[in-house]
């Protein structure tokens, strides 16, 4: 497979704009919720190549050089599948904000044009995209464009589902919806005063020990900042963050590089690249990034304490995003993940400063 340079994703959500290549497209079948819901959670698992369970099955088998062999070809392939899921859940052309490829003397190497087959042709190539391709055709779909097409509006259905308008009359303190495929991470995101009243209280501000999600008060909004921290509790029933601690296996990361973060200004894939167990004084706490050195600093730390391998290296100008909840290898250890956002939209920024 042919490795996508720098510059990949400007020239895809062009791409994504043209002619013939929306979500606005006449529906080959008309979709349920359940239909949406289904074809969100099988894209994801296609875009990520592979299953726990598979990973851990044939890894068992592998010796240390193979399983790091395995790794890598799973990062070529994300390469290949990434872009197409970055599409699906690009909205219409008059609702996304223009995007145009890097001008060369910013793009000093040269970039290669990704196409539909390509995407397409990776899919084929694994179980998981199989499996999601073969649910597109059983809804009247097939072929690279017409698959993308479908998939793209059983996901704008699926967004449609997520009233940030709604949730933000509810509480002024919603800031975006963070969605982790295959667990329970499927929950508003709140940004308050301070980080404590959101501990013990649901979105609707009533008491309740699971409390909500939130941005640490610190950050500036819609995630301006290097580095944005998310908190969260680790509940025993699977609900809240506990699903974080998972990223503890190597198997875990591979079937679940990434999640999405929708806000009313802009949807982003999440993709991760680091998970470990800590203290609350660990720098990836660091809200204020200063410059370049101090984010290969951060990520080469971070990486270092991981958990897991991975391909994925930050560069200049990335938004971090960290996601904290309690572990209990010590008193009062923390355990965390840190991704990088791949902003698919962004809403015209006149419209709401």
């Amino acid at each position: 497979m042919r490795r996508i340079q720098k510059g990949w994703l400007a020239l895809v959500l062009a791409l994504c704009l043209l002619p013939g290549m929306t979500a606005c497209g006449e529906p080959a079948a008309a979709f349920t919720a359940e239909d949406a819901r289904m074809i969100v959670e099988a894209l994801f698992a296609a875009a990520a190549g592979t299953t726990t369970e598979t990973e851990k099955e044939l890894r068992a088998s592998l010796t240390e050089e193979q399983c790091l062999e395995r790794s890598a070809e799973l990062a070529a392939y994300r390469e290949m599948t990434l872009p197409w899921l970055c599409m699906a859940f690009t909205p219409e052309k008059d609702e996304a904000a223009d995007i145009e490829a890097p001008a060369p003397e910013e793009t000093p190497i040269a970039v290669e044009v990704w196409t539909l087959e390509d995407g397409y042709a990776a899919l084929n190539e694994s179980a998981p995209g199989r499996a999601y391709l073969e649910l597109l055709r059983s809804l009247g779909f097939d072929g690279a464009e017409d698959c993308l097409q479908g998939t793209a509006q059983a996901c704008q259905l699926w967004l449609a589902e997520i009233d940030g308008a709604a949730l933000a009359e509810i509480n002024p303190d919603y800031a975006c919806w963070l969605y982790c495929p295959d667990t329970q991470i499927d929950y508003p995101v709140v940004q308050g005063d301070d980080n404590s009243w959101y501990l013990h209280r649901l979105f609707n501000g009533d008491y309740n020990a699971c409390g909500t999600l939130f941005i640490d008060y610190r950050n500036l909004p819609d995630f301006q900042d290097p580095n944005t921290l998310i908190y969260g509790h680790h509940m025993r029933n699977g609900s809240m963050f506990k699903a974080i601690t998972f990223y503890e296996d190597q198997a875990w990361y591979e079937a679940h590089p990434y999640m999405l973060m929708i806000s009313n200004h802009e949807i982003a894939v999440l993709e991760m690249f680091a998970g470990y167990t800590t203290s609350k004084r660990d720098s990836c706490y660091d809200i204020a990034i200063s410059d370049e050195n101090d984010l290969r600093a951060f990520v080469d730390e971070a990486k270092q304490k991981s958990d897991f391998s991975c391909g994925v290296e930050p560069q200049a100008g990335d938004r971090l995003v960290t996601l904290s909840t309690c572990a209990y290898a010590f008193q009062n250890a923390r355990y965390i993940a840190i991704g990088r956002l791949h902003t698919i939209w962004l809403a015209d920024e006149a419209a709401y400063m």
